[in-house]
């Protein structure tokens, strides 16, 4: 679409709806942030949220053709959209019954793809107009910078400085509610208050708009000076509608995969843009962790450790969401974003402000070389607490060591682990206030070499003319003494970079590789932070005492293999993580009086118990023998491999027929022994295992036949049965071929 290829070039940065590269969370960050400064500077301000009564249903025709001529569409362009407002008629259609025919003469269609490109640029003419408006006093996040006006479509909120700039911001968008066609909705708008006003109120045009000193929600999130109504406006309410939603969930009889997906998309999905934008309590990380937990266990103890159950399927896990590890994920995935140069959204430059407040070293993205004071973190919004904590937790502690001169000089000089002594990091105030923070304000500019030490001495004694000098040589010469060798040589011998200043590349090292966080994801940052976290299963140890090694890749590859029914899935991955209630296990709880097997009763059952030794599996263990003996004549196997298979599974490969069948033939034999023990337990009396068995495999195998048949895949199951003797197809029904 030729509108979406250059609304990057004619809407302005603080409109995030439609255009492409930006995002919701831009005005959102930004505008917290200038909340905060304003609260850390103790200033006064003004945030305003004007409400536009039906804003897509009131656009002038007209007027989004002058609009569009005005940001530079060609005629041809424009006649064609006037074409399809031309005469269009609409109609209700209600319980079944369409009304007369009507003609639009206003308004853009909503739904229709184009729609919301042309209201964005409908609506820039708002945010020029506020821009160029010389009375209205923005909020000054830095000399340079000023914030009057975020968009996100119709949504219009404005950040001014005193009362005069209200005004003049609802006398300016009340022109350009009558030039669109537009009105404003009174009812709706809101003012909130950061500082003393004279006033708790304005009246505007004979409406009366009432002052807000709490928050209020702006974009979908509560935002405002009252921190602790904001965050339990924000908390509570997303929290309770998880809960609600996961015990309506807890009356069904779900697998752990499918309670695992539950979590995922109706429980977890709720908190991501809230996570995303705002700070993340620790209360709330409890209380999601303890949620999903009670969901999934039934509010019982755990049977799986969750550093183990937050990990991938391919791991032995159950891709369980971890809040605490997606924040940081969501905050390096934005920190890449900064360190971005491409674009120049607000938000960045109220991070600027905020990281150069750290000791006041003024260091901005060159304040991920220092070694963070967990103390003084506190003293920075909790937002951008998380986002350093996130880098320090990924880098476990470590900073990258520069290589080229340039890397070398924006080095900062204090709290940086490679700038240290025998008692660790240091840090200077002088040189601080005097601006001496990083290697390179202490070099030549256009030549090779530092600057004498009596220069630099001279020059924080012209700032501070109370220092100490004794103590300001004896900081400099321990400056001098901690830089590394190789630092001091290039900066000695080599040319001096024309662009001093700048921010260097920075990279984290994962799986043996270099990754520079202008490449950061939140997928690829959560995956790094679960790998870390994650802790191999405890059952590896049980199985292994037991002298039964398993393959980690194929294990879990053959447990959650494609076609695999559910039962079979939800079976396996218990019996593979030892958590099936054996007698053992029961008695040891005081649930029974005896640890013997049900079947034969002269021996404890355990898990090899159950799946392998039991004497009443001997006539199936027969069978599966024989089955496997046919298949696997060739190949060959050993006893001790074949043991190992009646436990844990198949090793499935791909595009294997033989690997596909046995894999379902071995994970149907231990879903029927875990199900003839279920019977048991409810109804006292045994069933027929072989038969039951047989039972399960043709139900299975059918349910891969119609799984195939749905995905269009049918050839394959076909060519698997037809080199298979012990089963076949006939009239859409799946026949077995056993004795």
């Amino acid at each position: 679409m030729r509108i979406k290829e250059v609304l990057n070039n004619i809407i302005s940065i603080d409109q995030t709806s439609s255009v492409p590269n930006r995002n919701i969370a831009n005005n959102i960050c930004a505008i917290r942030d200038i909340i905060d400064i304003l609260i850390n500077d103790n200033t006064s301000g003004f945030v305003i949220q004007i409400d536009q009564t039906k804003a897509f249903d009131l656009i002038d025709h007209d007027y989004l053709s002058l609009c569009l001529g005005k940001v530079g569409f060609g005629q041809f362009f424009i006649n064609s959209i006037k074409l399809l407002y031309r005469g269009i008629k609409s109609c209700v259609l209600c319980n079944g019954h369409l009304s007369r025919l009507f003609a639009i003469t206003r308004g853009i269609r909503q739904g229709c793809p184009i729609s919301a490109l042309l209201f964005v640029v409908v609506a820039e003419t708002l945010h020029n107009i506020i821009t160029n408006n010389k009375e209205i006093k923005g909020i000054n996040i830095n000399p340079q910078v000023t914030s009057t006006i975020f968009q996100h479509a119709d949504d219009s909120t404005f950040t001014v400085k005193d009362i005069a700039s209200v005004h003049e911001v609802l006398d300016t968008t009340d022109i350009y509610s009558k030039a669109s066609g537009g009105q404003i909705n009174f009812n709706k708008t809101v003012i909130l208050v950061i500082g003393p006003t004279e006033s708790d109120h304005i009246i505007y045009s004979g409406n009366t708009i009432n002052f807000d000193k709490n928050c209020t929600k702006i974009l979908g999130v509560y935002l405002g000076p009252n921190k602790i109504l904001a965050e339990s406006l924000n908390w509570k309410e997303v929290l309770s509608k998880i809960k609600n939603v996961l015990n309506l969930w807890s009356k069904r009889s779900l697998t752990l995969k499918g309670k695992a997906l539950i979590l995922n998309t109706l429980a977890a999905s709720k908190l991501w843009y809230r996570v995303a934008v705002l700070d993340v309590p620790e209360w709330v990380e409890r209380t999601f962790k303890n949620l999903i937990l009670d969901f999934l266990w039934n509010k019982k103890p755990p049977l799986i450790k969750y550093s183990t159950i937050i990990g991938s399927l391919a791991y032995g896990g159950l891709n369980i969401p971890d809040l605490k590890l997606k924040k940081y994920a969501m905050r390096l995935n934005t920190l890449g974003k900064y360190t971005d140069h491409r674009n120049d959204h607000k938000w960045k430059q109220t991070m600027t402000y905020f990281l150069r407040k750290y000791h006041n070293m003024s260091l901005d993205s060159n304040i991920l070389y220092i070694k963070y004071d967990k103390n003084y973190l506190c003293n920075l919004p909790a937002y951008y607490s998380e986002m350093l904590c996130a880098w320090d937790e990924i880098n476990n502690g470590l900073r990258p060591r520069p290589s080229t001169l340039r890397e070398i000089l924006v080095q900062p000089l204090f709290h940086n682990p490679l700038l240290s002594d025998k008692t660790g990091t240091f840090n200077d105030l002088n040189f601080i206030k005097a601006g001496f923070t990083t290697v390179a304000d202490l070099a030549y500019e256009v030549i090779p070499g530092f600057y004498h030490d009596t220069a630099v001495i001279e020059e924080i004694l012209r700032y501070l003319p109370d220092a100490n000098p004794k103590l300001l040589y004896r900081t400099l010469n321990k400056i001098h003494g901690s830089l590394p060798g190789e630092w001091t040589y290039k900066i000695n011998n080599e040319i001096v970079p024309s662009v001093r200043n700048e921010s260097v590349n920075l990279y984290i090292t994962a799986e043996n590789q270099s990754i520079n966080i202008s490449r950061f994801t939140v997928k690829l940052c959560y995956t790094i932070f679960v790998m870390k976290c994650f802790m191999t299963p405890t059952s590896t140890a049980y199985w292994e005492n037991y002298s039964i090694n398993i393959n980690h890749e194929h294990l879990w590859k053959s447990i959650h293999c494609t076609y695999k029914g559910i039962e079979c899935i939800n079976n396996d991955f218990k019996v593979a993580h030892n958590c099936i209630f054996t007698n053992e296990k029961l008695f040891k709880c005081n649930k029974i009086t005896t640890p013997n097997c049900s079947f034969c009763n002269n021996t404890i059952e355990n898990i090899i118990h159950l799946f392998k030794d039991c004497s009443s599996l001997q006539g199936l263990i027969k069978e599966m023998h024989s089955i496997t003996e046919f298949f696997l004549r060739k190949k060959g196997y050993s006893h001790h491999d074949f043991n190992t298979w009646l436990l844990v599974g198949y090793p499935y490969t791909k595009n294997d027929n033989v690997s596909f069948f046995l894999v379902i033939l071995f994970s149907v034999y231990r879903l029927s022994i875990s199900k003839r023990r279920l019977f048991y337990i409810k109804n006292n009396s045994c069933v027929n295992l072989v038969r039951l068995f047989k039972s399960l495999l043709c139900k299975h195998l059918l349910y891969v036949y119609n799984h195939c048949k749905l995905n269009n895949n049918i050839q394959w199951f076909t060519k698997m049965a037809k080199s298979n003797p012990y089963m076949k197809i006939v009239q859409g029904e799946i026949k077995l071929c056993l004795d």
